[in-house]
């Protein structure tokens, strides 16, 4: 029996400048707008403004009385989200040497769309890989992370967009998935689900990335029939502005040292401000401010690699945890810097992290369909954007399947006048790492 190939497209997406529900029954509206049948839309829901102050506890109080301690994730889920960013990042930088913008944040909803449909073996290994113990606590976790991540303000934008399509041959069905797969990917992980003509997939998934990323991500179509049967997409978009933001009269021309000790010319913007400081052996890390977020900088010792501190796990942990945090003075010289990055290999990074059978298998999709699938690829895109107002960015990621502290007197100098390390975080939650090698 011919096996069919399920497509995952993850687009991240961030700014520096969410919560939701779905219809009732989901599996039965079936609406159809420009060739493209709708089975179930997600809606996003009613920002809820945080007015300024906490309570006791700490929480944001909000206009509606909303009861935030609802949404509060499991710690051992929180340890997991870390575990997942700093083993999936350490793998995806094993070969880069360049500009490169992940999202392990849109990898993980991207793959936990596919793990609440798993089964068996594949099931055990997508769960092992995302740190949780069942699809239940997946689901569970999934959605309180969504609520607490969403944001939608004039200044700050935090967008999570799920996304399901079953390609289909004229004349032919697509594939049938089952009702309680819809029902949860709608309603617990805020998933649209469409149907498309084959010869249209590639052109409506890339209007759809396009609108769910504010026009930031502009996917080209080959217009080409897609060869998958079913691709599951996940898109985060991010906007935020700085807190305080760097004098534009400050911004000056310089030069950036490469790895290679190439020079190139650049903007460099300049502030002086309090912020948290890390400091190591082997690198100095601090933090900006933005109006809902954080954006922090690892700016290497001399005579330390960049790309190879992003390529160590224990690295990676140390720069994700406040462990060793201190408050200083910091004068800040950043460049400006706006690139675009491409991760084709999602994939064997995946595999490389023990989930094998997924790719192999035709029977580990049983709670999503009866169909014969399997893992064909993965890829994700993004694209990143800093100036003195605030970051912008975005990124998408995509899988195929087919049939078958106290503030102390020291100042320290954030020079990034070299290649560093670099990443944004809301409650500490890691929505995009990178590295820039050149502005």
């Amino acid at each position: 029996m011919k096996k069919r190939m399920l497509a995952f497209l993850c687009i991240g997406t961030i700014w520096i400048g969410g919560c939701g529900h779905i219809q009732e029954n989901p599996s039965e509206i079936t609406i159809q707008r420009n060739g493209v049948i709708h089975i179930a839309e997600a809606k996003k829901p009613d920002y809820i403004m945080h007015e300024e102050g906490t309570d006791q506890e700490g929480l944001y109080w909000d206009g509606n009385s909303i009861d935030w301690s609802q949404y509060q994730l499991n710690e051992s889920f929180q340890d997991a989200l870390i575990q997942f960013t700093t083993k999936t990042t350490a793998k995806v930088m094993e070969e880069n040497n360049e500009n490169l913008c992940y999202s392990p944040m849109s990898l993980y909803y991207a793959l936990s769309l596919a793990a609440i449909g798993s089964s068996g073996q594949t099931e055990q290994e997508l769960l092992t890989l995302l740190g949780v113990e069942s699809r239940e606590s997946l689901k569970d976790q999934c959605n309180k992370l969504y609520h607490i991540l969403y944001t939608d303000t004039d200044e700050s934008v935090i967008q999570l967009a799920n996304s399901i399509w079953k390609a289909y041959d004229e004349g032919e069905e697509a594939i049938a998935l089952k009702e309680t797969y819809i029902k949860e990917a709608s309603e617990q992980l805020f998933s649209s689900i469409y149907e498309v003509k084959r010869t249209e997939a590639e052109d409506q998934i890339a209007q759809w990335i396009s609108k769910q990323t504010n026009g930031f991500l502009n996917p080209t179509s080959s217009k080409k029939p897609v060869e998958w049967e079913l691709a599951l997409i996940n898109a985060i978009y991010y906007r935020d502005q700085w807190v305080n933001r760097f004098p534009e009269q400050l911004t000056e021309e310089g030069e950036f040292t490469k790895a290679d000790q190439s020079k190139v010319k650049c903007s460099f913007m300049n502030t002086e401000n309090q912020a948290n400081v890390k400091e190591t052996d082997q690198f100095l890390q601090a933090s900006l401010q933005l109006k809902d977020s954080e954006m922090f900088f690892v700016l290497p010792k001399p005579g330390v690699d960049a790309h190879q501190l992003i390529k160590s796990e224990e690295i990676l942990n140390q720069i994700l945890t406040e462990d060793g945090e201190t408050r200083c003075q910091v004068i800040w010289r950043v460049p400006k810097f706006n690139y675009e990055t491409s991760i084709e290999n999602l994939d064997q990074v995946v595999k490389e992290l023990g989930v094998v059978s997924a790719f192999e298998r035709s029977d580990g999709f049983e709670n999503m369909t009866d169909t014969k699938m399997y893992i064909d690829k993965i890829i994700q895109k993004s694209k990143i954007m800093i100036d003195e107002k605030g970051v912008e960015a975005a990124a998408y990621t995509q899988i195929m399947m087919n049939e078958a502290a106290a503030l102390t007197e020291q100042t320290v100098s954030m020079n990034l006048d070299h290649p560093f390390i670099y990443g944004i975080q809301k409650d500490g939650n890691c929505l995009f790492i990178g590295i820039c090698e050149q502005p």
